[in-house]
């Protein structure tokens, strides 16, 4: 892995751009150094871990449901850029800064043995089409040293029912890395770069989109029951697979967690629902129908549970 600055700024904080377009990131795909496509991801971060989330077919160069490959001759990815936004708070007279460092980072896909680097679920039947790339950010930290990384936080514990303060072994009140789901029908944004489109630098384009199908609620595919997605309605464009799917809560509306907790959120809060399975990653008949797959962000946390996991064994030799 590799770096290099694209962009310094120094900006009024929260006076600039929404805090969720420093998060996302076009990814160029590349098979050496010619590009052969282009997808959206997002950073995320967990325990002080940051990891790059994408889908699984943006990365491998191959369809999610038929395997084959998506570029026209056939061409394999082997290497990807992408960028982050680190950033450090400074105060001054005129108040509360930001100093912004737009850093564009080279992945090779495979290590010296040919293995792949990312990590997903390694499931088959469908394919999981979502993958994240863990990204060290001592490394990065070395030549911007103090900054951090926009991100979306992956590791809420969300209060959920009353307790039984007699009992609290067996009445737990937490439930840890959950999905929250709004009502089917609701709004939902899709933050991505269509057909590789960056009209305003590095920011990414917000597409609306509705939930289709009861989010708690299993999807079938091929007989199979999947927990794990739920469709979004909306005209989405080539280039936007792996955006975040972000909901904006609203006053007055209940998020429910897939065992049908309702949840309080406090309005105007922008929430992680899942990752975006893009056109490339639905079948024919959901592509006419402008369905879209939404994998739950829960899906990633294991994911990242998993890459901070490697880390750790790797740390010790």
């Amino acid at each position: 892995m590799s770096s290099d600055d694209t962009a310094h700024a120094r900006v009024l904080y929260d006076t600039f751009a929404h805090p969720l377009s420093y998060t996302t990131t076009k990814i160029r795909v590349l098979f050496n150094e010619f590009e052969i496509g282009t997808g959206t991801g997002f950073i995320v971060n967990f325990a002080g871990h940051y990891a790059m989330v994408t889908n699984l077919h943006v990365l491998s160069g191959r369809h999610a449901i038929t395997g084959q490959p998506l570029h026209r001759m056939g061409s394999l990815p082997n290497r990807i850029s992408f960028h982050v936004t680190a950033f450090s708070k400074e105060k001054s007279s005129l108040g509360s800064f930001e100093s912004l460092n737009f850093k564009e980072i080279i992945v090779d896909l495979y290590d010296d043995k040919n293995n792949h680097i990312w990590i997903d679920s390694e499931n088959a039947n469908p394919v999981d089409d979502f993958a994240l790339i863990y990204i060290d950010t001592k490394k990065l930290h070395d030549d911007i040293n103090g900054y951090d990384l926009k991100s979306i936080s992956i590791g809420d514990a969300l209060y959920i029912k009353s307790v039984d303060k007699g009992n609290l072994e067996t009445n737990s009140s937490f439930a840890l890395l959950t999905n929250l789901h709004p009502p089917v029908g609701s709004d939902v944004f899709v933050l991505g770069y269509p057909k590789g489109l960056e009209l305003t630098g590095v920011f990414p384009i917000w597409k609306r989109a509705s939930i289709a199908t009861e989010p708690q609620c299993p999807v079938a595919y091929d007989d199979i029951g999947r927990r794990n997605l739920f469709y979004i309605d909306g005209n989405t464009k080539p280039g936007m697979s792996g955006a975040p799917v972000i909901y904006i809560t609203k006053s007055g509306v209940r998020l429910v967690t897939d065992e049908g907790h309702p949840v309080d959120w406090t309005p105007g809060v922008p929430i992680l629902l899942g990752v975006y399975a893009g056109r490339d990653g639905v079948t024919p008949d959901e592509h006419e129908l402008s369905l879209g797959r939404v994998w739950k962000t829960a899906s990633i946390r294991s994911l990242m549970l998993e890459a901070i996991g490697r880390q750790q064994a790797e740390a010790k030799g």
